[in-house]
């Protein structure tokens, strides 16, 4: 018995590729029978043309009686004969034809020596008649037995190759069934190994899931590749179980590095999103949030306003009293704004004393100007920090989406070069344009 799988496919292969060699070797041998048959058929086909030419030079010297018509036998009788010698590769026996035909060319000497001896004078004599008549019956004899043995060599022709087929086949259906049988057999045991194999290892696998880590897979009578396959599974499990942790230990480090990571990640995504001083939204995220809420505006028919915030003295502030102090006004800043929006709207630090809101899903433009007002109350009023009153002033842009753009970059520029005009008048201020030809605001408010 062959106890591995590679074997077993070698000898399937192999199985395999000589029951693909017999088939090709058999219908080999069906064709060339068939070519043989084929040109066998085809010379006596050629033979049969030659009595076929042969009879009808017969008929014609029967009739005429003539020298000529004689010669014309003669010389059909001729061409028959070199066409038989030249079919000496013939399978068949063509020895009568051969025979007949000879037997012909003597009778034709015959009728010739007769022709002569007797002369024209005497043909009508008696004797001469009954010679005539007997020869031309003997014609007619050998020419019909021609034929005849004609008919014979095809049928014979037929028949060997009815039957040397029929052994080909059969020899060949016999050859099929023994390496057919053995293909099967081959392809049986390894599926009934594979199958045994496999369901052994889904066992062990099963077992392995479940945290049995004592039993081992015992593969009894099986293939060679299933056993090394089990030897180095048993080991992983050995190993395991030297080594693996108990199930609550588990758990507890799956929950505490789960933990680790969402820390890692609220970390990560704090240090992507939010300005390391003030913990706003950084430029970057503020766009993101910008870009998100135009998408939604466009799709839900609201408006949002824009306003760009920037600090007016904080530079002094920061020179003067030191970085410490101008960092603590900036967190001041930061602090006041995140109070005084809504939970819907946002707002973020672009760098340096410079600061953006988002008045988000707003229906109308009518409370704009009250609402940046109020952050410039807010903003502008003094804090306490390390004991001294500080104050900054605020100059704010304000661009309105959709009616001065619909573009998250053009809105922004559109803002920053409104908080510039806001600061061409002194004291804290904001501008817009849309808002200050619009006579639903008061005009003397927003400079």
């Amino acid at each position: 018995m062959i106890n591995s799988v590679s074997r077993k496919l070698t000898l399937l292969f192999c199985a395999t590729a000589m029951l693909v060699v017999l088939i090709a070797v058999s219908l080999d041998n069906l064709h060339q029978e068939q070519d043989n048959t084929h040109e066998e058929l085809k010379q006596i086909m050629r033979i049969q043309r030659s009595v076929d030419m042969l009879r009808s030079q017969l008929w014609i010297f029967l009739q005429y009686d003539d020298a000529n018509s004689l010669e014309q036998v003669y010389i059909a009788q001729q061409n028959l004969a070199r066409k038989l010698a030249s079919q000496s590769d013939l399978t068949i026996n063509i020895n009568n034809l051969t025979r007949m035909n000879d037997s012909l060319a003597a009778l034709l000497e015959k009728e010739r020596a007769l022709g002569l001896s007797l002369g024209k004078q005497h043909s009508s004599s008696t004797s001469f008649i009954a010679s005539s008549e007997l020869l031309h019956s003997r014609y007619n004899m050998l020419v019909q037995d021609m034929t005849e043995e004609l008919l014979y060599l095809q049928k014979v022709v037929l028949t060997q190759s009815a039957d040397n087929q029929h052994s080909s086949l059969m020899l060949s259906a016999i050859h099929l069934l023994v390496f057919g049988i053995v293909v099967c057999v081959v392809a049986f045991l390894i599926l009934k190994r594979v199958k045994a194999g496999f369901a052994a290892f889904k066992e062990g696998i099963t077992e392995l899931a479940q945290g049995d880590l004592a039993s081992r897979l015992e593969l009894k009578q099986q293939d060679s590749e299933f056993v090394a396959l089990a030897h180095f599974f048993n080991k992983m499990k050995e190993s395991l179980r030297n080594s693996i942790i108990t199930r609550e230990e588990l758990q507890q480090e799956v929950a505490r590095q789960t933990a680790k990571l969402e820390q890692q990640k609220e970390q990560l995504r704090f240090l992507s999103e939010k300005d390391p001083l003030t913990g706003m939204l950084n430029r970057r995220a503020f766009k993101e949030h910008l870009h998100e809420a135009i998408v939604h505006a466009q799709r839900t028919q609201v408006k949002l306003a824009v306003l760009f915030i920037d600090l007016d003295k904080f530079k002094e502030i920061n020179d003067s009293k030191g970085h410490d102090v101008g960092d603590e006004v900036l967190t001041r800043i930061a602090t006041r704004l995140e109070a005084n929006i809504r939970e819907s709207d946002f707002s973020g630090r672009l760098g340096g004393d410079e600061f953006v809101v988002c008045l988000n899903l707003i229906k109308d433009f009518h409370g704009v100007a009250e609402k940046t007002q109020r952050l410039i109350k807010q903003l502008s009023a003094p804090m306490d920090i390390g004991g001294e009153s500080l104050s900054v002033g605020v100059s704010i842009g304000v661009s309105l989406y959709p009616d001065q753009s619909q573009d998250m970059a053009e809105l922004l520029r559109v803002a920053d070069e409104a908080m510039y005009q806001a600061k061409l008048t002194s004291g804290s201020h904001f501008f817009c344009p849309q808002m200050k030809f619009d006579r639903n605001f008061d005009g003397s408010q927003i400079g």
